[in-house]
């Protein structure tokens, strides 16, 4: 990286830019040059792009409950194994949507906390697979950032799903007495007295294992970093 910097136009800048790079062939002599131009493109984090990869997201979502024998209903009730939100992204309500857009926003943070990070696909990149640990983690870290988002909209636990009342059954922890706790004395107060049952752990691991296919259906991919 010291002859890449050497050898970058860099008289007369004020910063550091990607033009300021020196051509392909210069740079690989010192590192993998397209791999590098590759990692230093935009994340795909904001604007159409990020509705693109919350209609993704919402879709993965639809996909892996369907296959789980999942079927559209007023509804949720695990028990019957029907959810409202298996609809179109077009009839899906806005407060749905928007859980779909905060998701996804926070898939670059979830990858920094595995070594790993989003670039675009050149589409000759072999399928990215996260480890079971992996998959672990950032589910605990998903129903943590759902868990938080919908307590600081004044949502609370309830064995009962009432959307007018703000009510969630799913509002409980992942794992149950965790030390320290994510969550504040008052968050706490707020969330079930039981951990998180296996369907709704599953849920999470399913929106995790589907981030891949998310970020390509948009043109992107995940490397690990080196």
């Amino acid at each position: 990286m010291e002859a890449v910097v050497t050898t970058s136009l860099l008289a007369g800048r004020s910063q550091y830019e990607r033009s300021c790079l020196p051509t392909l062939a210069q740079l690989n002599l010192h590192v993998d040059g397209a791999d590098l131009l590759r990692r230093l493109e935009a994340r795909p984090m904001t604007g159409d792009q990020l509705e693109q990869l919350a209609q993704a997201n919402h879709q993965v979502y639809c996909d892996d409950l369907r296959a789980r024998g999942y079927r559209y209903g007023p509804k949720t009730d695990n028990a019957l194994q029907e959810r409202e939100a298996l609809v179109s992204w077009a009839e899906l309500p806005e407060g749905l949507k928007q859980q779909n857009r905060e998701a996804v926003a926070d898939i670059e943070s979830k990858l920094q906390t595995i070594g790993a990070m989003i670039v675009r696909s050149t589409g000759n990149e072999p399928p990215f697979q996260f480890t079971d640990a992996e998959i672990d983690r950032l589910s605990r870290d998903e129903h943590l950032r759902w868990n938080k988002s919908k307590l600081a909209d004044g949502w609370r636990y309830g064995p009962e799903r009432d959307n007018d009342a703000l009510v969630h059954p799913a509002l409980l922890p992942w794992p149950v007495g965790e030390d320290p706790s994510p969550y504040t004395p008052d968050e706490l107060s707020k969330l079930g007295p039981h951990e998180l049952p296996e369907y709704e752990k599953e849920k999470d691991r399913a929106q995790v294992r589907g981030i891949p296919t998310v970020l390509d259906r948009a043109g992107y991919t995940i490397v690990r970093r080196t």
